[in-house]
């Protein structure tokens, strides 16, 4: 990136920064949240890093594999809140220029091409409160989309210029341990880059003849090993059990075929359109080959959780962020004359943005009114000497309120999550919501 493309892609990046800096602020603890605020070893309230290890131990046997994830989703609630928003910002705003020099080739910095895919993960991310802005949840889908994204860049650098992104050997030894936490990060993203970054290394060896005899081998595999630890943790496997009989099968591909269809018939019938219109125009078959590359990680994404014993809509982020970038790689490739289609899609993407930016900040900031509401409602009750108190439930607007498909509050009992542990939080006897 030349000196004088520095300064708009550093101008832009801070400025989203800065945008979900505010959301991120806006945005309380929720549901879960509450929940790792606490040891699950010793069921009290987290208070020094030490205590993150026996709760991740029994976190493993008990809840799932992803230790690394909600290891640093609790000791981020050992910290101030202003750390976590300001953290899970920086990450947010990374992640897209990661994708923007992606989509770009690695070259001259695209104001427009990164507005785009901003605007694209913001439209087409479901549940997006879910994914980038609830704590527990961020930790987990948006960091883990990054995680991922940062483990395939040696592995797109090498398919695309035939060298190596990272030359210098610590720098090659230092990825190459990270890969191994890379891989044990998050079922879904971590097992897509270890799959897409495969298929680059295959991909280079049939297009363009090179050899498979490369560093990025080691990294794969510590990657692969990762990914395999993650999934034979006791309480991952045992959750896993009976999601491979035949008929459990059929029905999660149904389903998983219905969640792409109801979330994704608009970014894949651009990218169809995109695909067929500049195989015509002679489009180099580079930048085809790994946009398709992108297309097949989004359906890898999606059609693996057939496996899996639930779907939730933020579960799909990775294939709305893979599908995105398909389609922005190919809408990179802009050239003088007649472009009708491309020119198309940017109006109608900018129209869809121009109607959801004002709708999910509402939601945002709605939903954070009804917290500070309720919190001011159990300061005074506390004030007054009470014990046991009965709160008003959160109720989004939209997707773009982390409370959106959460449970915030139970309203049926008071000894259950996340009730017992907000009231721990608040130093208070019992909860319970009310509708």
């Amino acid at each position: 990136m030349g000196g004088r493309s520095r300064r708009p892609a550093l101008l832009f990046s801070l400025g989203v920064m800065a945008f979900m800096l505010i959301l991120n602020c806006l945005t309380p603890l929720v549901a879960d949240d509450y929940v790792y605020t606490v040891s699950f070893a010793t069921k009290e309230r987290l208070t020094s890093l030490s205590q993150i290890f026996p709760s991740m131990y029994v976190h493993s046997l008990r809840m799932n594999g992803r230790v690394i994830s909600h290891g640093i989703g609790q000791i981020f609630m050992l910290m101030p809140g202003a750390v976590y928003d300001a953290a899970n910002a920086g990450v947010f705003a990374l992640l897209i220029y990661i994708l923007a020099r992606v989509a770009g080739y690695g070259g001259k910095f695209s104001l427009r091409l990164e507005a785009g895919i901003f605007a694209g993960v913001w439209c087409f991310v479901p549940n997006f409160g879910q994914v980038a802005l609830w704590q527990i949840g961020s930790v987990n889908y948006l960091w883990g989309l990054t995680v991922g994204m940062l483990f395939l860049c040696p592995y797109i650098y090498r398919f695309l210029n035939g060298g190596e992104l990272i030359k210098n050997p610590w720098g090659r030894a230092a990825f190459t341990l990270a890969a191994l936490p890379a891989g044990m990060y998050i079922e879904g993203m971590s097992f897509v880059a270890i799959f897409l970054a495969a298929c680059l290394l295959i991909l280079s060896r049939l297009m363009d003849k090179r050899s498979l005899r490369t560093w990025l081998l080691a990294p794969l595999a510590l990657a692969g090993m990762g990914y395999c630890a993650l999934m034979l943790m006791p309480a991952e496997s045992a959750a896993k059990m009976g999601s491979f009989e035949l008929m459990a099968l059929i029905r999660g591909f149904l389903r998983c075929g219905a969640m792409f269809v109801k979330y994704f018939t608009l970014p894949s019938v651009l990218y169809v359109a995109l695909f067929i219109t500049d195989i015509r125009r002679g489009t180099e078959r580079r930048r085809l080959a790994l946009s398709a590359v992108f297309v097949l990680g989004a359906l890898a994404a999606n059609f693996m959780l057939a496996a899996a014993s639930y779907y939730e809509a933020r579960c799909a982020s990775p294939t709305a962020v893979l599908l995105v970038l398909a389609d922005a790689a190919l809408m990179a490739d802009v050239r003088p004359g007649k472009d009708t289609l491309r020119r198309a899609a940017a109006i109608v993407l900018a129209v869809i943005f121009a109607v959801c930016l004002p709708v999910g900040v509402w939601g945002v900031a709605e939903s954070y009114a009804q917290f500070r509401d309720r919190e001011e409602e159990i300061f005074k009750a506390v004030e007054r000497g009470e014990t046991d108190l009965t709160l008003p439930v959160v109720k989004p607007r939209n997707a773009y309120s982390a409370f959106w498909g959460l449970l915030d509050l139970n309203t049926e009992t008071r000894d259950t999550w996340p009730n017992q542990w907000m009231a721990k939080l608040y130093g208070v006897g019992s909860i319970l919501g009310r509708d």
